[in-house]
């Protein structure tokens, strides 16, 4: 049986040590407090500049005040009635540091064109921990962070783009941007070459010359766009173009005669306003006695499936309202339904 690991017992410090310690620690900790405000408003700053302490006066003002770290050890001289600052202070940092309790550094304060050298100290882990130790701080247990299981089948953002625009080019394939052909259609060329290496892309050797250049689908691709299309739209569907699912022959059939009644209708607004409204009649019917669940359930994340937009009001669609679930897409299509109804009774001739 391994025998059991015994700790070493803390470094022993004289009242002096203590001090500085605690002085230091408590500079430390409003220092990290600060840099957590700065973090979260998007400041990153690496740990060996903000947590270093000046220490000693600031030469460059006229007072040559005492710097932050200076002030603190000077009020703990005040509070014991100790002499804490003097000649002595240098000894005493670098017997905390010798105990692995501090770093200290000697750095360059430059102002105009003179310079001097000021101690930076810096407090280890060793040193917080020995702090609360001596002072029976107790830290708060932060949990750590679930990492969530990522979906199966979900790509980075930049590769189901592109593989979008692959399935949306089939057969043509996406071209080379330049003669070096790190990337197609500013398509990174890193990501497209992840994607061959899952066989869902091929793409052409590089040492070909352009034109020759290019990548496309593969069938296993297409494969793996149908399977895991609702995985990767409703992860990238705002502020990406989704691509167009397949139509059915309903679908489709539904969608040509809505271009003919749309054209009609353009075509009616000239020669009278009977004839206009007749078609818009025709419309509406048509819509209303649609393939309604299909055409506009699903999928239900893009209901334009032919790349138009149905109005809910003005200036907006069904397309762009980004539904989160089947229920909210269901309930929007119903009130599409009451609206065109409505819309309908307004154009029927009077009895």
């Amino acid at each position: 049986m391994a025998a059991k690991k015994t700790l070493a017992p803390p470094p022993v410090l004289n009242d002096r040590q203590r001090h500085y310690l605690l002085a230091a620690y408590q500079l430390d900790q409003q220092l990290e407090a600060a840099h957590r405000k700065d973090y979260l408003r998007g400041v990153s700053t690496p740990a060996a500049e903000w947590r270093a302490m000046p220490y000693g006066r600031w030469q460059h003002f006229l007072e040559k005040p005492p710097t932050k770290l200076r002030q603190l050890i000077e009020a703990q001289q005040d509070a014991s009635q100790q002499r804490l600052v003097d000649p002595g202070t240098g000894s005493t940092w670098k017997a905390l540091a010798e105990r692995g309790l501090v770093e200290v550094e000697e750095r360059t304060i430059t102002k105009g064109s003179e310079g001097y050298s000021l101690p930076h100290i810096l407090l280890t882990r060793e040193g917080r921990k020995l702090v609360r130790q001596l002072t029976g701080e107790v830290r708060p247990v932060v949990p750590r962070k679930v990492k969530l299981a990522q979906p199966e089948g979900l790509l980075t953002a930049q590769q189901w783009l592109a593989l979008v625009r692959l399935y949306e080019l089939d057969y043509e394939g996406l071209p080379a941007d330049d003669e070096q052909a790190l990337s197609y259609d500013r398509i990174p060329l890193t990501d497209l070459e992840q994607l061959r290496e899952r066989g869902l892309v091929a793409g052409t050797p590089l040492d070909e010359s352009l034109p020759a250049k290019h990548y496309t689908i593969t069938e296993q691709g297409r494969a793996f766009y149908y399977t895991y299309y609702r995985t990767n739209a409703l992860a990238y569907h705002r502020g990406h173009e989704l691509p167009r699912p397949v139509l059915t022959a309903e679908q489709r059939a539904f969608w040509q005669r809505m271009e003919e009644l749309n054209l009609a209708k353009t075509q009616a607004i000239g020669p009278t306003k009977e004839a206009h409204e007749a078609v818009r009649r025709e419309m509406l019917r048509f819509q209303i006695a649609g393939p309604f669940h299909t055409l506009y359930v699903a999928p239900y994340w893009y209901v334009a499936l032919a790349g138009r937009g149905i109005e809910l009001a003005p200036n907006i669609a069904l397309v762009d309202s980004h539904l989160d679930t089947e229920a909210e897409a269901v309930t929007a299509g119903q009130q599409l339904v009451a609206r065109w109804k409505l819309q309908l009774s307004w154009l029927e001739p009077a009895v």
